[in-house]
Parts: C-alpha cells; sequence; structure tokens
C-alpha cells in the first residue's frame, strides 16, 4: 500500500494542495500565453497609487510673483481655483486664481479673521444695513473658500492683466531698479528702492499707467506693463522711450525754473521804495 506523500519507490510527492496550486498556475500561464492582448478595464476611477498626492495643475492666472510671507497663494489650490472665474456678491467678491477676499466699497483686500473690524475703520460712514449685508456676504464667502492674508497674496506679472475688482491707478516707477509706486515723494528716497545704487533724482523715474496693491498700505506691482517678459529688445527700447519723454519733460522744466529765476533776480535788482511804490 503506498504512503500519502510517496511513491512507490518510495521518493516524497507533494501533497494535494501543492498539486493543485502547481496545476492553476500552468492553466494561468498558459492562458497568458495564448493571449497577449490586454483584457479591457471596467469604467470607473483607477486605485490611489502609493506615495504623496500629486497636486493638480495651477490656473493661468495663478502664475504670479510670490509675495512675502510663509504662504503664498500662487502655490495653494482650491476647489474653487479650477473655474479660475470671481464669485461674485453685491457688496464682496472672492478671486480664486489668487485666494483673495475683495470688499467691493473700497476694492482692497480683506483680512478674513478681521471683517468686523475692517468695516468699522474703513466704512463707517455706511448704512448699519449695508454694514450688516457686507459682513454676512464676506462670512459665506470666507466659510465656502479658502481665503489667505492679504500679506500672502501673490502679485501678478507686470505684464499681467489687471486683476479684477482690485483699485488700480497711475504711478510712478523707477528706471534703475524697477521699483514702483504711486507717490513720486515716496518713490525718491533712496531706502525704499530695490538696490542701494538706485539714483534718487527724478529723471530717472517714469509715469506708469496702472498699478495695483492688495491694501491700502502694501506694496503696489505694476500690470499691464505691455511687451514681452523676458525679450531684453522690447524691454531695451521701452526703456529708451522713457529715458527720451523724462529727458523732454526736464527740459520743460528746467527752462521754467530758468525763467522764475531770471524773474526773481530782476525783481532784486529793482531798488526797495520803487517796489513799494509799485505796489501802492
Amino acid at each position: 500500500e503506498d504512503v500519502d506523500g510517496q511513491d512507490e519507490d518510495g521518493s516524497p510527492q507533494p501533497s494535494g494542495l501543492i498539486v493543485t496550486a502547481q496545476t492553476n498556475a500552468e492553466v494561468v500561464t498558459d492562458e497568458a500565453e495564448e493571449n497577449l492582448t490586454p483584457s479591457p478595464q471596467p469604467p470607473g476611477s483607477l486605485p490611489a497609487l502609493p506615495g504623496p498626492p500629486l497636486l493638480p495643475p495651477l490656473p493661468p492666472a495663478a502664475h504670479c510673483l510670490p509675495n512675502v510671507g510663509h504662504t503664498s497663494s500662487a502655490i495653494t489650490t482650491t476647489a474653487a481655483a479650477a473655474t479660475d472665474e470671481p464669485v461674485i456678491r453685491t457688496d464682496a467678491v472672492y478671486l480664486p486664481a489668487f485666494g483673495a477676499l475683495v470688499c467691493r466699497h473700497c476694492r482692497y483686500a480683506v483680512d478674513p479673521e478681521r471683517l468686523g473690524e475692517h468695516m468699522v475703520n474703513s466704512h463707517a460712514h455706511l448704512a448699519p444695513g449695508v454694514v450688516t449685508r457686507t459682513l454676512e456676504q464676506m462670512r459665506e464667502l470666507r466659510r465656502s473658500h479658502v481665503v489667505h492674508h492679504p500679506s500672502h497674496l501673490a502679485w501678478p506679472m507686470p505684464d499681467s492683466d489687471r486683476i479684477p475688482y482690485l483699485e488700480c491707478q497711475p504711478g510712478h516707477r523707477c528706471l534703475d531698479c524697477g521699483k514702483v509706486d504711486a507717490s513720486l515723494d515716496t518713490l525718491a528716497r533712496r531706502p525704499n528702492h530695490l538696490r542701494p545704487d538706485c539714483s534718487s533724482i527724478r529723471e530717472r523715474t517714469a509715469r506708469v499707467d496702472r498699478i495695483q496693491r492688495w491694501t491700502y498700505r502694501s506694496r503696489p506691482f505694476q500690470v499691464e506693463r505691455g511687451g514681452t517678459l523676458g525679450s531684453s529688445e522690447l524691454l531695451s527700447v521701452s526703456t529708451a522711450a522713457e529715458d527720451r519723454l523724462n529727458a523732454e519733460l526736464l527740459g520743460v522744466v528746467k527752462a521754467r525754473v530758468e525763467q522764475v529765476r531770471e524773474m526773481h533776480a530782476a525783481s532784486k535788482a529793482i531798488p526797495f521804495r520803487v517796489r513799494v511804490r509799485m505796489r501802492g
């Protein structure tokens, strides 16, 4: 009588489970060799791959210059940013490309943690009903979307379009370092420039059509500059035209100053008594 697991000659044989597994594996291998075409996959989402999840691409309007801060809205994506369309309310608007909450009364970005303080300090002249409605709309947008602090908002490229629903005004730009500001007096101060070797004389500044800033106290940035970013030829032509225009304006100003000096010199040459009689 044969012993289970041994052949007639006494050599050990694999158990029934092992034989069955080997047979099934051979059948699967034969079927795979006969049919090399991949089997169709059922519709639906694929299983998640191991590792950290991949971030979706940024919307076109979010390719910006990062602002100063620990986090920047240029590298943060939300579900609302997929559409890249502003969420507009009567008194407030949310810009998903930047993660900014903008007050439509002053057209500046608002700190999401100080909505009430913003309305009290900036819009105390509004009717109580308008203030209440504005706060309700801002809080609703804050609950529905990811809103960043104004100091963490990114800046658009100088050649990009202006940010909608944000205050836009003319300003001045330094031709040496490219710093822009709404006030020519502020721009004339050397510590405010981006390089220590910038000239503080006003003939090295040019007037620009459009600058914006996220808040009233934040640094301004230029938009709709024109030309192509990175094209040294276009930038040099633009700078040359601005230099020529500023030189012409400077010549007019100098001529006028010289006329005033001549008038003062002629006035001082007249004796005091004669001047008193002329005034009388």
